[in-house]
């Protein structure tokens, strides 16, 4: 392998064709260098390695069945961005020892896979990088991990039986996700401090978060359909939790264990379930339902804490428990309230 000297704009670029496939390989160090593959035809493959500073590296491929890898090294304010058409495509970008550095990957088809690594430099001012997906169609999978601090992650997709995976180790992290279709999974793990905001419309989704390490960190997720489920768990300090459901047969598993902290939300139609666990001193929980046969079970645990369930409707249960120490005044408050018929309540507070 030849490297280029720093001067070069464009290093190396080798073609290779054979029967349904074309091959690319570009090569760039050095800075402020712009590096493109633009590939037509099937079964596509096609190679970036950039480094240096300000550095631009771009992949386009149309048809089906391609594969691009991007790689910078040492990067200072660099991009990539790499768009594919058609099925089967594979995407894979690695950003090491960055500052400043964005990845953008758009594919239109089914059954697409991207794996997007973004780790930030160990010197001062590493860290800030950003990612943005799109992917349209059904089947289609995201990796994505980041590292350092003040790195955001903005990804959507449309269709069914969508995967979306975000593992996030820094503080000050922000996740963005948006899934529209029958069938889709995000799940977001979140280290030190960190914000997601996930969002889901259709039916039989699921959502797994969680929070940890640093505070304060927030959530809030969103779920428009039926038959969907949300995992949510946090921990730290001043912390919240909403969450938002409407339509029928949704549930909600969530625990945040962190002081001065919040978990709230509501959810709309018929048979739903509310499983909620608040654990810290000064901490609250609020349950809203509105609908009939829904469940809402809230435990509260912790000094000065408060919790309120209300639901409206007809045959729902409440079940409320609450533990908490009374100390110079202090006290801790439990409320139910229901308004229909049918329905079915208790307190325990100790």
């Amino acid at each position: 392998m030849t490297l280029l000297k720093p001067a070069a704009t464009l290093a190396l670029l080798v073609l290779a064709t054979a029967v349904h496939a074309n091959s690319a390989y570009l090569e760039q160090v050095g800075n402020d260098n712009q590096g493109t593959i633009d590939q037509t035809g099937a079964g596509s493959y096609a190679r970036l390695y950039q480094q240096g500073e300000g550095l631009n590296g771009r992949i386009a491929q149309d048809v089906t069945g391609h594969s691009a890898f991007v790689e910078q090294q040492a990067v200072i304010d660099s991009t990539v961005s790499i768009e594919q058409q058609g099925g089967f495509n594979t995407a894979s970008v690695y950003q090491r020892d960055t500052q400043g550095a964005s990845a953008g990957i758009f594919q239109d088809g089914s059954e697409n896979t991207v794996t997007l690594s973004q780790a930030s430099s160990d010197y001062p001012g590493g860290g800030g990088q950003e990612a943005t997906l799109t992917q349209v169609g059904s089947q289609n999978d995201y990796r994505i991990e980041q590292n350092g601090p003040g790195n955001s992650v903005t990804a959507a997709s449309y269709g069914s039986l969508n995967t979306v995976q975000v593992f996030q180790d820094g503080l000050s992290s922000q996740a963005v996700i948006t899934q529209t279709g029958l069938g889709n999974t995000v799940s977001v793990t979140q280290d030190f401090i960190g914000i997601a905001t996930l969002a889901q419309t259709g039916d039989d989704n699921r959502i797994d978060l969680t929070q940890g390490g640093r505070d304060p960190s927030g959530a809030t997720l969103t779920q428009t359909g039926n038959d969907n489920v949300a995992s949510a768990a946090t921990w730290g300090r001043f912390n919240h939790l909403d969450f938002e459901q409407t339509g029928n047969a949704n549930r909600l598993d969530g625990t945040v264990d962190a002081r001065d902290s919040t978990l709230s939300g509501f959810s709309r139609g018929d048979d739903n379930v509310v499983i909620a666990r608040v654990s810290g001193v000064l901490s609250d929980g609020l349950v809203e339902q509105t609908g009939s046969g829904n469940t809402a079970d809230l435990n509260v645990d912790g000094y000065e804490v408060s919790a309120r369930i209300t639901q409206t409707g007809d045959t729902n249960q409440a079940v409320l428990a609450i533990q908490g120490s009374y100390d110079f005044g202090a006290a801790s408050s439990a409320s139910i309230v229901q308004a229909g018929n049918g329905n079915v309540a208790r307190i325990t507070q100790r």
